[in-house]
C-alpha cells in the first residue's frame, strides 16, 4: 500500500473510531487535485482537528466529535444506492466499516472531481473491508438512515444545503457518538461570503468557528508541515512535503484557540 492509500485510509478508519493506533482524531490534509483521492479538502493555514462534541471520533476542517464504534451492518437507505463491495481486506484484518458519502452533482463544478472519485473510493473501500454508499442530496437523511453507517463522508457537499431534519440527524449521530465524520473541499464553504444560511452547531464543533473568506482561484503549489508525527495518519509520511497543485481556502480567522492542529500550510510558499 503506498503512502497515499495509507493516508486515506488511516483517515477513514479514524473517523469511524477506529484508528491504527491511539484514539486521537484525523486532521484534514491538503493535497492536490493531481489524483481523485489526493483533494482531501481544502484549508489555509493550518491542517487540524479540534472542537469538543463527545469524546473521540473525527473531524474535517474543525470539530473532534463522537467515539465512532461499529454501527449497524450496511445496506442502502431507500434514497441512497450502494455502489461497492464490502470484499477484501489489507495486510492485517480490519474491522468492517459502512460509509454514507454525499456529493453534489447538478451543475456544481466540482462535479469532475466527485466522479473521478467516486471509482477510487468504490476500489477501495472494495480492498479493506468497506462498503460505501454514495447520495447526492443530504436532505434524506435520518436517524434511521445514519443507523447503518459508521462514517459520514461529505465529499463535496455544502453544508448549507442540508434541511432541519438532516442536520437534528447528523447532530445526534456526532454527538451520541454513533460514528464519525470526514469532510472534504465544499464541507467547509460556510460563512456569509458563499451563503446567509446558518447551522450554529456546525460552525462551532466542524469548523472550529472559523469562515470561508476567499480562495486561491488559481491552482497554487505549497508546502505542508507536520506537527504531530506520532499520528498515525501520518506514518510514512515526510515531516514537510509539498502539494503540487490545490486550491487554498483562506479563513477569516486562525482557527488554533478551537482546533487540535496536527498540521499546518506555510502560506509563503
Amino acid at each position: 500500500m503506498n503512502v497515499r492509500s495509507f493516508t486515506v485510509l488511516a483517515m477513514v478508519l479514524a473517523a469511524a473510531g477506529c484508528g491504527t493506533s491511539g484514539s486521537t482524531p484525523p486532521p484534514v490534509v491538503d493535497s492536490g487535485h493531481d489524483s481523485p483521492a489526493a483533494d482531501m479538502g481544502s484549508s489555509s493555514d493550518v491542517v487540524s482537528t479540534g472542537g469538543n462534541v463527545g469524546s473521540g471520533g473525527a473531524i474535517g476542517t474543525g470539530g473532534a466529535i463522537g467515539t465512532g464504534g461499529t454501527i449497524g451492518t450496511g445496506g442502502a437507505d431507500a434514497a441512497a444506492t450502494t455502489d461497492a463491495s464490502d470484499a477484501g481486506t489489507t495486510d492485517a484484518p480490519l474491522p468492517k466499516i459502512n460509509i454514507l458519502a454525499i456529493a453534489e452533482l447538478g451543475t456544481d463544478p466540482h462535479v469532475p472531481f466527485v466522479m473521478a472519485a467516486k471509482p477510487w473510493l468504490m476500489q477501495f473501500a472494495a480492498d479493506n473491508n468497506m462498503t460505501i454508499t454514495f447520495v447526492e442530496n443530504g436532505n434524506g437523511i435520518t436517524d434511521a438512515m445514519l443507523a447503518n453507517y459508521n462514517l459520514i463522508l461529505q465529499l463535496n457537499y455544502r453544508p448549507f444545503l442540508f434541511n432541519a431534519t438532516a442536520q437534528a440527524a447528523i447532530e445526534k449521530y456526532l454527538t451520541d457518538g454513533k460514528g464519525g465524520w470526514l469532510g472534504l473541499h465544499h464541507a467547509a464553504l460556510y460563512g456569509s461570503a458563499v451563503s446567509n444560511v446558518t447551522w450554529p452547531w456546525y460552525f462551532t464543533n466542524i469548523l472550529g468557528q472559523i469562515n470561508y473568506k476567499d480562495y486561491i482561484a488559481s491552482f497554487a503549489k505549497a508546502t505542508v508541515h507536520i506537527e504531530e508525527a506520532a499520528h498515525p495518519i501520518f506514518k510514512g509520511v515526510p515531516a514537510t512535503f509539498d502539494v503540487a497543485m490545490e486550491e487554498w481556502y483562506t479563513w477569516d480567522k486562525n482557527p488554533r484557540p478551537n482546533v487540535h492542529v496536527l498540521g499546518n500550510v506555510d502560506e509563503g510558499s
